[in-house]
Order: C-alpha cells, then sequence, then structure tokens
C-alpha cells in the first residue's frame, strides 16, 4: 500500500504491455511477497465512479481545470491517459520494491523534468536510460530512479539496480512470477479495480495476527454492476484461523454499534 502511495507522489514529483491493464504477473519478480495492482481502466468503467465523477463535476466545473494542469506537470491526463499502476517488493511491511506505471505519457517531458531533480544522476543500462534523483517533501527525502521500458510503460524503483532488475524481468532475462504456484499468482475476480497479495507475513512484521498467517489476498471492484470486496488469509493452524475470525466478528460488532444511526452503513458493514 505504501508504494502505491510513493508512486504517486514520484510522479508528480517526476512532473507484448498493451493499454488495458489488469494485473500481469509475469510484470512481477519471481522473488517478490507482495504485489498490488490498480487497475485504472477498470476504474473508469465502473458505474460507481462515473456517476461520482459526472456528480463532481456538476459540482466543482472548476475541478477540470485541475486536471489540466496536472497534465502539464505529469505529462499525461489523469483523466484518459493513466491505465493501470502495479508494485511489488520482496519484503512484507517495508517500502522498498518496484512500481511500473503503463500509461501514454509524453516521455522526453517526463525526461527533460527528472533532469531538473535535486542530485540527478543519468545511468545507462543497454538501450535504458535510468534517471536517478532525490525526492524531497518536507523533511523527509528519498532517492528515486526512473525508466521507461518502452514509451507506454514507466518503472520506479529506490535505486539504479533495483530498477536494471525490474528491467530485466520485463525484458525476460530475470525469472517472473508466471507459472509459479503461489498466492500471489491465483485467479483475479473479473472486474477487479484493485489487487493485493502477500506472503511469508510471518517475516518482518511485529503484528501478532500477521505472526500467524502464511498469505493474504484482497480485491475490490464492480462486476455486472454489483460493488464487491473479497479477502482471503490462511493462517498456519486452525486456532490460529478461528482467533482470527473471532478478531474479525468482533471488528464487525463494534462497527454495527458505532453505525447503528447510519442504515447505508450497517448494511455495508454486515455484508462483510
Amino acid at each position: 500500500m505504501r508504494m502505491l502511495s510513493l508512486v504517486v507522489a514520484i510522479v508528480l514529483g517526476w512532473a507484448g504491455l498493451g493499454q488495458a491493464a489488469p494485473l500481469d504477473v509475469k510484470h512481477v519478480c519471481a522473488h517478490a511477497k507482495w504485489v498490488a495492482h490498480l487497475d485504472v481502466d477498470a476504474v473508469r468503467d465502473s458505474a460507481v465512479v462515473k456517476k461520482a465523477y459526472d456528480e463532481c463535476m456538476k459540482k466543482h466545473p472548476e475541478a477540470a481545470k485541475a486536471f489540466d494542469v496536472a497534465k502539464v506537470m505529469i505529462g499525461m491526463d489523469l483523466r484518459k491517459d493513466l491505465h493501470g499502476i502495479t508494485a511489488y517488493g520482496p519484503q512484507i511491511c517495508k517500502p522498498v520494491g518496484i512500481v511500473i506505471v503503463q500509461a501514454d505519457m509524453d516521455q522526453k517531458g517526463l525526461e527533460d523534468k527528472a533532469k531538473l531533480g535535486p542530485d540527478y544522476m543519468l545511468t545507462t543500462y543497454g538501450n535504458f536510460k535510468l534517471h536517478s534523483w532525490t525526492h524531497k517533501k518536507g523533511d523527509k527525502q528519498m532517492h528515486a530512479t526512473g525508466a521507461f521500458f518502452s514509451p507506454k510503460v514507466l518503472v520506479f524503483g529506490g535505486s539504479v539496480e533495483q530498477v536494471k532488475g525490474a528491467l530485466d524481468v520485463l525484458s525476460g532475462k530475470n525469472p517472473n512470477l508466471g507459472g509459479k504456484p503461489s498466492a500471489l499468482v491465483a485467479d483475479i475476480p473479473a472486474g477487479a479495480t484493485f489487487v493485493h497479495r502477500a506472503i511469508d507475513l510471518s517475516a518482518n512484521t511485529k503484528c501478532p495476527v500477521l505472526k500467524q498467517a502464511e498469505s493474504f489476498q484482497a480485491a475490490m471492484g464492480e462486476n455486472k454492476g454489483q460493488s464487491f470486496y473479497q479477502a482471503r488469509i490462511v493462517m498456519k493452524t486452525g486456532e490460529a484461523a478461528e482467533n482470527a475470525k473471532a478478531a474479525i466478528d468482533g471488528f464487525k460488532g463494534l462497527a454495527a454499534l458505532s453505525t447503528a444511526l447510519e442504515p447505508d452503513t450497517a448494511k455495508l458493514v454486515s455484508a462483510l
């Protein structure tokens, strides 16, 4: 989740692979322990999102200008050019990993803006150009590297070596998740807009629930006009599974009490 938030910050700061953008596990490193994907094309097709967007434009017509400004800053029109974002990493609960952006982008414009970033450095890797800079937000700063795999596919990482490895996966030189039995490659529900999966959860986490878990899968989206959210967590033992279920039931009970005066919210909680 933090990697998805990270790519938004990086793209704004930097202000085979088709146009449709569902999750493709062949783009993910074989050693990944978690993967998350946002299918922006599917989001646009959502009846709920379309209705919300239309209502927003009616109430705030000036919002269209904000999209026009963003287009100039980041080299793409978020209303139609952004197709999908995939993030993956080798460790659970660590803000380390790769982000792949699929979009219709102004490649030269983005590369020119990258050159203006603090501590800018250019590294060549075969036919690829890797642009590195320091991304600053308030008192915090982090190193970032970006490279175009193709005019419509942009790869981000925290280091030059990470991005090189990701480019090799996309090029077929490094192994990917395709064909590897794992919770990371399970079937994706039709109409899913967001997918988040993780394995080996007990490593690198202090959460007592995750310490007893083997894998986690979640998906949300819309299919045939019906919104859905699905989640599956596999525990190490039956006792751990029962305890996790009890905790979830307890959460639902507390949520139902707190939303007693809000029928719509209570209905949503009861459907979990």
